[in-house]
């Protein structure tokens, strides 16, 4: 999850939002734990924040979001742009790419495309290019090679609002994405106010099937993995799934489908009050981890204040295999899931407190977590500045062990990462961290810094491919 997906988590969680203040901290500098090995902010004058995160298969990684201006030698096209960059393992910016509609357009959500280049997918209120608009709000899925150069761009959706929420390569050169419809799809039927949905596309964008599945009530799909032969999709619903049992106000959900697109059972399950299901990562031997939050305790768990997150594993049956809730006395938002490939998981998300043993920067903090195969928490960071600072994504190349993560830094008092400079108001990064998180390298690289200071490394690529990018809606 990334960046955007914390206004989806519900009414409740704006109401959260919006009761925590973000403290405006005089000028400081503050050493943060050891662990990142460098991190790169970017943007234009205006706000700008990175969605999501991928790996590029040669030892860097993209990222995809959005932009309210114009960045570095790019164009604006409307609204809010979207953008897509790549980053190598030193910090270098290789490229990056914005494009958009005459409306608002923004990437939610990147995935490898087994060739070297990405897929991208987001929303667009307007018409792409070449494109036609289904109607209200897009969904659109786009592919660029590793160079930055657009390869194709599909826009879809139905004559009500859609959205692109999370891809997952297929192992073939293709991608699932899963979203949310209001509406009903071509062949499909609606089965409420708004339904998941999961669709597998091939290399060159063309659709080789879409489900669209959910209750009588509002689903959210966030996100899509494969694990073994399964494609399983994490997201929420406040209704009652046929052979499960609602637990309160509203539950998370994980459904498996395989390749064709037939579901092969769905699990529901959460608290007595309001829960949300984020994101989900396979653990390498055929089942997943996801994440998510909540506003009570789970079985076993305690709540530890406000809005907690929470990571479980499951087999592949649907079976659960554990359990764990984390938070702090303020709240905390999980943004993201990734693999590390030995059956656990690192996660990434926000917090308006402190761990234990950590110190909160100043406003909302970014934070990594991570957790091995057996559900023991192994390591964290905490990171941020003096403002209010959110996660995007995190990524690593397989195999490989240092992680990326994106996101976005300097909201309410435009603060700068050590050793860059504020571009505009709220400013994308980028970081480099080693697995260990808290137990790793000794080179500080987040601090809460004034504005101002040296100029970022990182350097824009020449103007935008052929079919612009989308970025973030208003």
């Amino acid at each position: 999850m990334r960046h955007d997906r914390l206004p989806l988590l519900g009414v409740f969680a704006v109401v959260l939002l919006a009761s925590v203040a973000f403290s405006i901290s005089s000028a400081f500098a503050q050493s943060l734990p050891a662990g990142v090995f460098w991190a790169r902010q970017f943007g234009s004058t205006q706000d700008d924040g990175i969605n999501d995160m991928a790996s590029d298969n040669a030892n860097g990684a993209y990222g995809g979001g959005f932009t309210k201006g114009t960045l570095p030698a790019q164009t604006a096209s409307g609204g809010n742009d979207a953008f897509v960059t790549r980053y190598d393992s030193t910090g270098a910016q290789l490229w990056i790419r914005q494009f958009g509609t005459s409306g608002n357009a923004t990437v939610t959500a990147v995935a490898p495309d087994g060739a070297g280049g990405v897929f991208v997918a987001g929303t667009t209120n307007s018409t792409f290019g070449g494109q036609t608009s289904a109607g209200d709000i897009d969904a659109f899925l786009a592919r660029y090679d590793g160079s930055g150069t657009q390869l194709w761009l599909k826009q879809f959706g139905t004559v009500a609002p859609d959205s692109a929420r999370g891809l997952a390569a297929d192992g073939s050169g293709g991608v699932y994405l899963v979203g949310t419809t209001v509406d009903a799809f071509t062949g499909q039927t609606s089965a409420g106010a708004s339904d998941a949905y999961l669709s597998r596309y091939d290399s060159n964008g063309n659709r080789v099937w879409v489900k669209q599945f959910g209750t009588s009530s509002n689903e959210q799909a966030e996100g899509v993995e494969v694990s073994g032969t399964g494609v399983f999709v994490v997201g929420s619903t406040p209704g009652t799934f046929a052979g499960q049992a609602s637990s309160g106000a509203q539950d998370v959900f994980i459904a498996r489908y395989d390749t064709n697109g037939a579901q092969v059972w769905v699990k529901q399950f959460g608290t007595p009050g309001l829960d949300v299901g984020t994101d989900i990562a396979s653990d390498g031997s055929g089942g997943v981890v996801m994440t998510g939050g909540t506003v009570s305790a789970f079985a076993g768990q305690t709540s530890a204040g406000g809005f907690d997150s929470f990571t479980a594993r499951f087999d592949g049956n649907g079976n659960q295999t554990w359990l764990r809730q984390l938070g702090t006395t303020g709240s905390d938002f999980p943004a993201g899931l990734l693999s590390d490939d030995t059956g656990g998981a690192f996660m990434i998300g926000s917090t308006s407190g402190a761990f234990p043993g950590h110190t909160n920067a100043g406003g909302s903090d970014v934070f990594v977590v991570h957790y091995d195969g057996a559900g023991t928490q192994t390591g964290m960071l905490e990171i941020g500045t003096s403002g209010g600072d959110s996660p995007g994504g995190i990524a690593k190349w397989e195999g490989v062990a240092p992680l990326f993560i994106g996101g976005a830094v300097g909201s309410g008092n435009n603060s700068a990462l050590a050793g860059q400079a504020n571009v505009g108001l709220e400013d994308a990064f980028v970081a480099h961290l080693n697995p260990a998180l808290d137990g790793g390298a000794t080179t500080p690289a987040l601090t809460a810094t004034p504005t101002g200071g040296p100029t970022p490394t990182p350097t824009a690529a020449a103007g935008p491919s052929s079919v612009p990018i989308i970025h973030q809606l208003v």
